[in-house]
Order: C-alpha cells, then structure tokens, then sequence
C-alpha cells in the first residue's frame, strides 16, 4: 500500500479513498456511518506500477484504488486471459506476507 498516496488524498483529510473504477467509496459493508472506519473497515487495493525505460510510459508511475467488488471482476478478467494473481495470507501486526495461498483460484 502506498500509504503516502492515502495520506496526501483522502485518507488524510478524513475521507475514506473512493474506488477509481466505480467511485463508490472503498468502505466495508455495514461501516458507513461509522466513525471508526479507519481503523478497520477499508476494502481495496492499491494498483501502483513505476514505468521505466523501454516501455510506452517511460518515467511515469500510475497508481490507482480499486474496491473489494471491482478487484473481484478484474481478477475474474486476468485469470479469463489466462494471467495470474498471487495471493499471500499476511501478518494483521506486520502487514508482512506469510504463506501463499493460491494463484487465482476463487476461494
């Protein structure tokens, strides 16, 4: 996560990050109304790719949030076109990877 980028847009200013896919607000279901969504109810991810020489985008970094349910049709879209999405359970402490758990299988 670029916790930078969060910090700099809405996160920062008490906001939670709106999905840039769909616009809805990347805040789990059932916390919408609840001020301590910060601390545990924000679902998304945050696609963040740095471009260098010998691409179509040299020296640019492009950087998105993706909520739970568009992530969830994107995945879908990769695995359709035969691509791979790895997966790591995490530390909730660390945030550190643990174990892999799968290459875009559906749970």
């Amino acid at each position: 996560m670029n916790e930078k980028y969060l910090i700099e847009h809405d996160v920062g200013k008490g906001k939670p990050p709106s999905c840039d896919v769909c616009g809805k607000k990347s805040i789990a279901k059932g916390y919408e109304n609840n001020d301590n969504w910060k601390e545990c109810a924000i679902e998304y991810i945050v696609m963040h790719g740095i471009w260098g020489y010998c691409s179509n985008r040299d020296q640019e970094t492009h950087e998105c949030i993706i909520c739970d349910e568009c992530y969830e049709t994107i995945r879908n879209f990769i695995k359709s076109i035969g691509g791979n999405v790895r997966i790591y359970q995490y530390d909730m402490l660390t945030l550190k990877p643990l174990d892999r758990l799968e290459d875009c299988e559906q749970k």
